[in-house]
């Protein structure tokens, strides 16, 4: 547990876009690239314990074992010395062949969407100033610039979780007529979503909403060159249709 307590977070992690760990403001500094790789695997299972050779098959997966073992260690040695200087103590423990992080006052943007995502089930009410402040710090997807295998499954569940928050945004943005914000949180579900036939269909009727029909048709094109170079398919029969019915409006 850290030493110091304080009622503001001092830790803050950016996981959307650039993961990014920093202490009253400023970027923590890591021993190693593998040190910050570490941090991140254990902070995805946050209070749980990880098996030492999970982390080992992660991390060093093509390392021999003995040396990997030996490369773990150091690294756990950095990654303790790296958070003591904060004032972070104690934070990670190795009991019965596994390691785990405990953290307190810490703020996450990952940790606020699931909580804004679980308070909107409960209550039925949209925290609208907490969505807008993710949306407004968005800078892509979960971890995007760490593309190690063992993140994909955590990114593919979050990033889904992000467009949940979007589509929620975008009903409340249609609700109130708010059509600079809406197209806002439609591009950005295209942009997290760039081979899903609803997020351009929802762009491409925006588009035509407001009357802008060439956006809605260069929308179109570009999708749909997307899925030709790139999964050698064409749009869904309802994307196209709407697609024709948009292009043939005087």
């Amino acid at each position: 547990m850290p030493t110091l307590f304080h009622s503001e977070p001092l830790l803050k992690i950016k996981c959307f876009g650039e993961f990014v760990v920093s202490y009253e403001g400023k970027p923590l500094h890591w021993r190693t690239i593998k040190t910050k790789e570490l941090f991140a695997l254990l902070f995805l299972h946050l209070n749980t314990p990880v098996p030492r050779d999970t982390i080992i098959n992660n991390l060093w997966s093509y390392t021999d074992f003995n040396k990997a073992r030996v490369q773990l260690h150091t690294t756990v040695s950095y990654l303790r010395s790296s958070l003591s200087a904060y004032g972070f103590l104690k934070v990670i423990d190795y009991t019965n062949g596994c390691y785990i992080l405990t953290l307190d006052h810490i703020q996450c943007d990952a940790n606020d969407l699931e909580m804004i995502l679980n308070k909107k089930e409960q209550t039925g009410k949209l925290d609208i100033e907490g969505a807008e402040a993710l949306l407004q710090d968005y800078r892509g997807e979960f971890m995007a610039t760490m593309a190690y295998p063992w993140i994909a499954s955590k990114a593919n569940l979050m990033n889904k979780l992000f467009t949940q928050l979007l589509k929620e945004l975008a009903q409340y943005y249609e609700l109130v007529q708010d059509v600079k914000n809406l197209e806002h949180s439609l591009l950005i579900a295209l942009e997290l979503n760039p081979y899903s036939d609803q997020a351009v269909q929802q762009l491409v009727k925006h588009y035509a909403n407001i009357g802008n029909r060439a956006e809605a048709i260069k929308i179109y094109r570009s999708f749909k060159r997307t899925l030709l170079s790139e999964l050698n398919v064409l749009p869904m029969q309802e994307t196209t249709t709407l697609f024709q019915t948009i292009s043939e409006q005087e």
